[in-house]
């Protein structure tokens, strides 16, 4: 008789199986966590972090000793010696007329003297260049040039043209 109600019992085990559940049926859904996804995306994000470090310029000063650069006659060069800078615009209309039209096409500024260039009118000059007659290029700075003319020191930025409207 326990044979029997054995196979009556797996019987309508197997149809309950084929049958949708119920509403008041609740069900368990298995939660797999897939731990090996995300320790792989972690392992990227931290090779890729060592990278960028491994990557980045080193200095071999300590980064608190570090001065920031700022433009000063210091160390633009010890060939000025005027004290005070002016703004090509706010020149005498008189003196800006006797000063040629100017177009950068590129400005290097590099903490060695020797490496800093600009090219004006697609001519290469360099600290201490004589640009035109009476103007020389006295130092190049990290954001412009100072020229030299008559008794000015004249701070020119390079993201802008000067043009001469005679």
């Amino acid at each position: 008789m326990s044979y029997i109600l054995d196979a009556l019992n797996k019987t309508e085990q197997a149809t309950r199986n084929q049958q949708p559940p119920k509403l008041d049926a609740v069900q368990m859904i298995p939660q797999h966590r897939n731990t090996t996804l995300w320790f792989v995306v972690l392992l990227i994000v931290v090779l890729l972090g060592l990278s960028i470090i491994w990557y980045l310029p080193r200095e071999n000063t300590p980064a608190a000793a570090t001065p920031i650069p700022k433009t000063t006659i210091e160390n633009i060069g010890p060939a000025i010696q005027e004290t005070t800078f002016i703004r090509l615009a706010a020149l005498p209309l008189n003196v800006q007329n006797q000063i040629p039209s100017m177009t950068f096409s590129s400005h290097i500024y590099a903490s060695d003297p020797s490496l800093r260039m600009v090219t004006i009118n697609n001519q290469l000059y360099r600290e201490g260049d004589t640009i035109a007659e009476g103007i020389s290029l006295k130092a190049i700075s990290e954001d412009g040039i100072v020229l030299s003319f008559q008794h000015y020191a004249i701070e020119m930025s390079v993201l802008q043209d000067w043009s001469n409207n005679n």
